[in-house]
């Protein structure tokens, strides 16, 4: 058995032992207690022996009381010293050995399990691979901290008193807690998902290494966490994942990834039985911050990779190759079909991803799913909308990157107030902007022909604002009620851009100055500008007609043959 001493103030006996037999304890010293009342049989401790009369004769060691009285003798020099006749004097002490294995190596124990089984209360290492770390000793009543760590990655009981009651090993760290204290390997093939889950229900800073883990469950967090992994991006190269860096989690066909959820009173009959009561109340994971990660979904039914149902921060998270939703923000705190239960607003994505998600890259929904703001957000190859906006109010867009999505690249409905500044679509996407949005910035298309089938931003608009916007692409079809544009132009960069009817044939010049009021519409070879309304003029402009067009249209600019007529204030 490992020596462990005990270190016990003002313990000393004297001993007439002669030889180098174990020493047999007399009377104690004066001002001195006795071994046998300051120890039990069975105790390890440091000793130090020397003659009273012959202080050369001494022996300093590893000594354990012996019953009957006796002390068994361990020198630290491996040598027992032969004592002659005479009184000697024997104390407990705090030898050099055990300072310097302290302060210079530390004890050790190589598992959980030996860690606990320790007669020691030192502080030790724990070299258990995957676990490593520096425990202390706590004496206080820790008995809810250990059910809390069934993992044993913060708190370990010892052997003689699991419950904790009576003490229990604690981590010294700083910093986050580290998902492989749970057992999670991150090797790609072991089944990871109830440390993972361990892991998120301990709560507060946790960290992700840049590993590969798999997990054959959804991961829920219920109170608030800050998941920090390692640096993460995806490129064209899917699914070429298991070979690439930074923290990932593999989840089985089928299985959704991670959820968010919101602080709620719980009656599920499971939770009761453990919690001991009729209801309790979930923490909820009201403002965690998700970064850095990668969620990996391998098809199979229909799943969601990342579900938010309360006020949260996404940085860097990218969800990848889910059968559902790569992201899906949804949240009422009243039933009203759409959202689930919780509440969102105000929460905030910034460069995060979905890539090649079976259903919409982002779908946004529920009438407390509002004025969030969304960043960089990028949907590629994803099997419904880039971006479903579905709010009660609506939520801030900025810079969003969307190409080959199956409906389309942002689909905006309802009474709502969206920005998108800058607008990037892949080719062939479209959008649906609906009632009371307002789009500000420039909206890019990314084509090579410049053919009307290819144009990125052919779509439907129904009472839009376009601000200051410059679109590659064809100008919105013409059942479209536009209430109020500036300086909107539609060009093409090899070829004349033509404006499409919702027939989906060009326009002529003059209807599209009939329809197309405060546009520009600029060829390489021609500009076209807007008339006022009811005029069929051709050539030049009448001052009549330049007045009303001053008084009607005072962000545009007229072109009339070689005659440019500039619009004044109201």
């Amino acid at each position: 058995m490992a020596f462990a001493p005990k270190f016990i103030d003002l313990v000393r006996n004297s001993t007439t032992t002669v030889g180098t037999a174990d020493f047999v304890l007399g009377p104690a010293v004066n001002g001195y207690a006795s071994f046998a009342a300051a120890c039990q049989v069975g105790d390890c401790f440091y000793y130090s022996a020397i003659g009273v009369d012959k202080p050369a004769e001494r022996e300093v060691g590893r000594g354990i009381l012996l019953a009957g009285g006796q002390i068994g003798r361990d020198p630290i020099g491996g040598v027992k010293t032969n004592f002659t006749g005479g009184t000697k004097s024997i104390a407990l002490i705090a030898a050099a050995e055990w300072f310097n294995a302290v302060q210079g190596a530390p004890l050790t124990a190589a598992s959980r399990g030996a860690l606990s089984s320790a007669a020691h209360r030192q502080p030790t290492i724990l070299g258990e691979p995957g676990r490593e770390g520096l425990f202390v000793w706590d004496g206080s009543n820790l008995s809810q901290k250990v059910v809390a760590d069934a993992a044993q990655a913060v708190t370990i009981a010892p052997a003689s008193d699991p419950s904790g009651a009576s003490g229990a090993w604690i981590r010294s760290f700083s910093g986050a807690v580290d998902a492989r204290w749970f057992g999670a390997k991150g090797d790609g093939t072991t089944d990871d998902s109830i440390a993972l889950q361990a892991w998120l229900d301990h709560g507060g800073l946790l960290f992700l290494p840049p590993l590969l883990f798999r997990s054959s469950r959804k991961l829920i967090c219920r109170k608030q966490v800050v998941v920090e992994g390692a640096a993460h991006g995806f490129d064209s190269r899917l699914p070429a994942y298991r070979n690439m860096p930074g923290s990932r989690v593999l989840f089985d066909a089928g299985v959704g990834g991670m959820e968010l959820q919101p602080s709620t009173t719980l009656t599920d009959p499971a939770a009761v039985a453990a919690a001991g009561s009729g209801a309790f109340t979930q923490e909820g994971a009201f403002n965690s911050e998700i970064r850095d990660i990668a969620l990996i979904g391998q098809g199979g039914a229909p799943a969601t990779g990342f579900l938010a149902r309360t006020y949260f921060h996404a940085r860097n998270v990218q969800v990848c190759t889910f059968s559902g939703k790569g992201f899906d923000l949804s949240a009422s705190t009243v039933a009203d079909g759409v959202g689930e239960f919780g509440n969102l607003s105000n929460s905030s994505m910034k460069d995060c991803g979905a890539w090649q998600c079976g259903s919409h890259g982002l779908h946004i929904r529920g009438r407390d799913a509002n004025t969030c703001a969304i960043d960089n957000f990028n949907a590629i190859q994803c099997g419904g909308w880039g971006i479903w906006n579905q709010s009660l109010i609506g939520n801030v867009f900025h810079k969003p990157s969307l190409s080959s999505n199956a409906l389309g690249a942002i689909k905006a409905d309802g009474s709502q107030a969206n920005l998108f500044p800058y607008i990037e679509t892949g080719v062939g996407s479209h959008c649906e902007v609906g009632l009371d949005n307002v789009v500000i910035g420039d909206i890019s298309a990314l084509n090579d022909g410049n053919t009307p089938t290819q144009l990125g931003f052919t779509s439907r608009f129904n009472r839009v604002q376009l601000q200051n916007t410059y679109a590659p692409a064809a100008l919105p079809t013409e059942d479209a009620w536009i209430y109020k544009w500036e300086d909107f132009t539609c060009r093409a960069g090899g070829r004349r851009a033509t404006s499409r009817s919702s027939t989906g044939q060009a326009m002529s010049r003059r209807r599209f100055r009939r329809t197309r009021p405060t546009g520009r519409f600029s060829g390489p070879a021609s500009r076209t500008c807007s008339r006022p309304w009811g005029s069929t003029r051709r050539g030049r402009v009448s001052p009549a007609d330049m007045s009303r067009f001053w008084r009607m249209r005072p962000t545009g600019r007229c072109w009339a043959d070689r005659e440019r007529a500039a619009t004044s204030p109201w």
